[in-house]
């Protein structure tokens, strides 16, 4: 399935406004912050670099000139990263790449809170806004509706809660509040043991990777960046190491 018709998916489910129900908070599963293994590099933004404004390969959700509104490429302090600034709105972007989350299960990247939504919740439908989310979208079976789990730097949800939306779709949140704001934070998730834990089941292919900083809910501003995306594999302790990432491109 394209990455277009993904987020069709996520305009049904109403990503942007969805009604939500709190779960209780749930204790991610611990990551040893051993040296990373070998990696992909499923984003590095480096075009910023050469003055460009948009980065290749990602698309925008229903409007494009909304997304290229809040999404800009920006090179500032030599950090390469995709700098988002919603104003009381919300755009989706994604990069379609399929891979096999058994293979590399692990994501991490690097995002930087500005300005977080005023009261931002994602647990409460009328201020369902994030400063920085990460979605990623697993193929379902036969069916031809993914499921989605999405990563949010929360305002106000203590890190490590889970919010069970639907049978479709889980937010996590993986950092909170004001504390770090302004500073680069490495994000690192396990994707096949949260698809495990969320879902009760084995992960299936990863479809797409998308970002979203909005609010829209809110009626407010959030301003956040986002650092590299990165893709890696788990070896055994001996053959680990901190090679140089490929490019996917």
């Amino acid at each position: 399935m394209s990455f277009g018709n993904v987020v069709l998916l996520l305009i049904g489910l109403g990503l942007s406004g969805l009604a939500v129900t709190p779960a209780a908070a749930e204790t991610p599963v611990p990551l040893a912050r051993a040296a990373l293994p070998p990696a992909l590099v499923f984003e590095d933004f480096l075009q910023a670099e050469q003055g460009g404004t948009w980065p290749a390969g990602w698309r925008a959700l229903k409007d494009d000139r909304e997304a290229r509104g809040v999404y800009s490429l920006t090179g500032r302090g030599g950090h390469p990263a995709l700098r988002a600034h919603a104003r009381g709105n919300a755009a989706i972007i994604g990069k379609e790449f399929s891979f096999d989350p058994h293979q590399h299960p692990l994501l991490n990247w690097e995002w930087r809170a500005i300005k977080f939504p005023s009261a931002g919740n994602e647990a409460v439908w009328e201020r369902n806004d994030s400063v920085l989310g990460v979605l990623v979208a697993f193929r379902s079976g036969l069916l031809p509706i993914p499921r989605f789990i999405k990563y949010v730097w929360s305002s106000s949800l203590p890190a490590g809660t889970v919010v069970h939306v639907s049978g479709r779709m889980k937010i996590v949140v993986v950092e909170s509040g004001e504390a770090r704001r302004g500073e680069w934070v490495e994000a690192r998730v396990n994707l096949a043991e949260d698809y495990r834990r969320l879902y009760g089941a084995a992960p299936t292919r990863v479809m797409a990777i998308g970002l979203l900083t909005d609010a829209d809910d809110t009626r407010s501003e959030a301003i956040g960046e986002y650092g590299r995306l990165l893709l890696h594999q788990f070896l055994p302790p001996a053959a680990q190491g901190s090679p140089k990432p490929t490019p996917l491109r």
